[in-house]
């Protein structure tokens, strides 16, 4: 028998709305290959293409708003042990965890021990029962230096509950973090040498 022919196109409906089918066909012949016809099957697979658009759509939108704003995204297969970081997130590392994927004890590796704590932390909190989402600052150790990132994200169950993904971004925040505690010297500062002068502050308010 012949091999089976598959076909995908668009048709109107009665309705008037537009229809992605795909179909299959296959010619019917007997003993001698005198051609009886053909089968055939045909599926309506416009929620599936529309499905798939919308996926590729928010991918792309996606890519535009973590890139404006130097966000990298991340994920952890729970199950595999295994992180996940699209181009932006390994340039945030430094691509120490090039090639992906890496273990989830290689990305831990990065981050300084004081800090590690608190990303285990809010890891479980987030795989826990009606967690929350996944919301904390920690520091890295990379060939350039140390560096201050915030993760954010949130877990992705299966039918029955269990959490077989998370997936957020990352971006680097070092320097807003320098920015702030140099403001913070400058506050502390100003207030000790008005102190030793006996200058006091005052504020109106209308």
């Amino acid at each position: 028998a012949d091999e089976p022919v598959r076909c995908e196109y668009r048709a109107r409906a009665a309705d008037g709305s537009v229809r992605d089918l795909l179909s299959w066909r296959r010619r019917r012949t007997d003993a001698q290959g005198t051609y009886l016809g053909e089968i055939g099957a045909l599926i309506d697979g416009t929620e599936q293409r529309s499905a798939e658009r919308r996926a590729r759509e928010y991918g792309a939108w996606l890519a535009i708003a973590t890139g404006s704003a130097g966000m990298g995204v991340w994920e952890i297969d729970v199950e595999a042990g295994q992180v996940i970081g699209d181009e932006r997130a390994h340039r945030l590392l430094e691509n120490r965890l090039w090639p992906p994927p890496s273990s989830f004890e290689q990305f831990t590796a990065l981050i300084e021990p004081a800090d590690l704590g608190r990303v285990q932390e809010a890891i479980a909190c987030t795989m826990a029962e009606n967690g929350k989402q996944v919301d904390t600052e920690f520091r890295v150790r990379l060939p350039g230096g140390v560096r201050t990132m915030t993760a954010r994200g949130e877990a992705h169950r299966d039918a029955d509950g269990k959490v077989v993904r998370i997936m957020g971004v990352l971006w680097d925040i070092t320097e807003r973090r320098a920015a702030e505690s140099r403001a913070l010297e400058t506050a502390e500062r100003l207030q000790l040498a008005a102190h030793g002068a006996g200058i006091g502050s005052w504020e109106r308010t209308i």
